[in-house]
């Protein structure tokens, strides 16, 4: 944070803070307006922050006038998301320049600001320069993967699979590859019913819900298009545990019988998202809410399908 900013979290929620307290202290009504030198001095003052650090703060949370408008390109349009020149993020206004600049902004709206910025960061959406905070950002995602694919394997259990388990990155020793020796990459989440004879290999999703036309393209694409999507990934792992079904089994139960073993696939994905309601998919592609039950639902067609292979 303080690499790509200049300041803390902590700094940005102080600095908010003293910001609205100031307005209510100094101003009789909203919205608040005070010479920005005054602005920057209180923090300075009250923080103990270089004065430097203090503009640099407000620089971050101001909006002010450009000579053109879209000079900060795309950044101008307000149909964006996650725009650093958006209001939102920026809930100060500045009124002038040099010397006699002034600072206008609301208590309600500034507040808010300070959470849309930690929501940026910890969802790992924030627009990033700083390597330092790249590596946060990734760190941050990894985490949040993590946790979504312990939560799918908890559902796997709750509907019915008696031995769940996620990261496979080997079986009986083996990695993952395709026949022309190509690595294929984890299976994220996979699920053994012994009594029914059901395996289910999972891709899971952790995504956010998509805002606009162009976040929905992406989305199709990382979920059911192309030949890097979750579903062409998925599918060529879930081949792989067919094609290696008694070394799967070895693995996973000590037992190389195959015999009427079904091998089944789903994405699961953290939200309802609108991909797979306006695209076909060869596989399932279910919300995690939904998943507990669609699994139960699986394990029971399965026991009925005895010796079907269903992608």
């Amino acid at each position: 944070m303080v690499a790509e900013f200049g300041f803390s979290l902590t700094d940005l929620s102080q600095g908010v803070g003293e910001v609205i307290a100031l307005g209510d202290e100094r101003c009789q009504s909203e919205p608040y307006t005070l010479a920005e030198s005054v602005v920057a001095d209180h923090l300075s003052r009250t923080l103990h922050w270089e004065h430097e650090k203090a503009q640099t703060f407000l620089d971050r949370l101001t909006l002010r006038p450009r000579a053109k408008f879209l000079s900060v390109n795309s950044d101008a349009w307000p149909w964006r998301y996650n725009r650093e020149w958006s209001y939102v993020r920026r809930p100060l206004i500045r009124v002038g320049t040099g010397d006699g600049s002034q600072l206008v902004w609301g208590a309600r709206h500034t507040w808010s600001s300070g959470s849309y910025w930690v929501n940026l960061i910890y969802s790992g959406r924030l627009r990033s320069t700083s390597s330092a905070m790249k590596k946060l950002l990734g760190v941050i995602r990894q985490d949040e993967n993590k946790a979504f694919e312990a939560h799918v394997v908890d559902t796997l259990k709750a509907g019915g699979c008696s031995l769940a388990v996620r990261g496979v990155s080997k079986i009986a020793g083996r990695r993952l590859t395709s026949a022309e020796g190509h690595d294929l990459g984890d299976i994220d989440a996979l699920g053994i019913n012994a009594a029914r004879r059901v395996i289910i290999v999972i891709e899971a999703k952790d995504f956010e819900m998509s805002r606009n036309p162009t976040e929905m393209a992406n989305e199709a694409d990382a979920l059911l298009r192309g030949d890097k999507s979750a579903l062409f990934k998925l599918g060529r792992r879930t081949e792989w545990v067919r094609q290696n079904l008694a070394v799967t089994l070895t693995h996973f139960l000590g037992d190389r019988d195959t015999t009427s073993w079904t091998v089944t696939s789903a994405i699961v994905t953290s939200r309802d998202l609108m991909a797979p309601r306006v695209l076909a998919s060869s596989v399932p592609v279910v919300p995690i809410g939904e998943f507990e039950q669609w699994v139960a639902a699986e394990l029971v067609r399965g026991k009925r399908g005895n010796g079907r292979r269903r992608s």
